[in-house]
């Protein structure tokens, strides 16, 4: 399945992996309607209705949006391997502070529509070591746990063999 060049495009691809990640065989039922408050997407799993909130973290959000641009002009997947922007002087704390405002901005939006909710925090950004690892997720301020609310990051380490990778966070 391609990445797309739309935002959409992306969404679609990043819901799917995330179920993949989460071991879930799961049906998806229909994009969600944000005017009435629901999340990205609406899985069905064992009888139960699977909201998936997608939403991205990088170093810079002008290197998302250029991204999806650069895509859709050239028809070229928004892989998040092209154009690049300069990164911050502190790249581990740049992306530190993405993933924590998309986790509180998520994790305190209103969804409906669901009996479970995941929120998906896609990493765009290589996380070169394990210090670097421990940096950005033990640095995060998490929220308090809610019932049938759960967020995630998908992230690509560097020291891997090229595969995305999951980590619970709240």
């Amino acid at each position: 399945m391609s990445d797309g060049n739309t935002r959409e495009d992306f969404e679609n691809y990043a819901g799917q992996k995330f179920m993949s990640l989460m071991g879930l065989d799961a049906k998806l039922v229909r994009r969600g309607n944000p005017n009435d408050s629901e999340p990205d997407f609406i899985f069905l799993h064992n009888s139960n209705k699977i909201g998936v909130e997608i939403t991205i973290a990088s170093y810079s959000d002008l290197q998302i949006a250029l991204d999806f641009f650069f895509a859709k002009k050239s028809n070229r997947p928004a892989n998040f391997a092209g154009y690049k922007v300069p990164l911050p002087l502190n790249p581990t704390k740049a992306l530190l502070q993405r993933i924590q405002e998309r986790l509180d901005s998520k994790w305190t939006k209103p969804y409906t529509g669901f009996d479970h909710l995941y929120i998906c925090i896609w990493v765009h950004g290589t996380i070169e070591t394990k210090a670097e690892f421990q940096q950005i997720f033990g640095g995060l301020k998490l929220p308090l746990p809610q019932p049938k609310k759960q967020a995630f990051a998908v992230y690509y380490p560097a020291d891997e063999t090229s595969n995305y990778q999951i980590r619970k966070l709240v």
